[in-house]
């Protein structure tokens, strides 16, 4: 896995786990928009840089579904929506 895989990932779990956080508030700061903003950001962020590695729809979908477990994917692809042809 080559470093910048390495550092999608790390994005993708930070954001991720923000939104689990949104869903599951244990903190009162979980229920705030600017904490579930922020975890979309960092979705974004990570979708940025799929996209330069495979900026292809398909290159796109096949890294979510390699490394992002499914139940998650919802989350996915509202924060990807609108990078290259990824829309939802």
């Amino acid at each position: 896995m080559n470093q910048k895989t390495v550092q999608i990932k790390k994005l993708l779990e930070n954001g991720l786990e923000i939104l689990r956080n949104v869903d599951n508030p244990t903190l009162k700061i979980h229920r705030t928009l600017e904490y579930c903003d922020n975890g979309y950001v960092i979705l974004k962020q990570a979708g940025e840089m799929v996209y330069e590695l495979h900026p292809s729809l398909n290159g796109m979908i096949e890294f979510v579904h390699r490394y992002v477990d499914e139940i998650d994917h919802g989350r996915i692809n509202h924060a990807f929506s609108g990078i290259g042809e990824w829309q939802c």
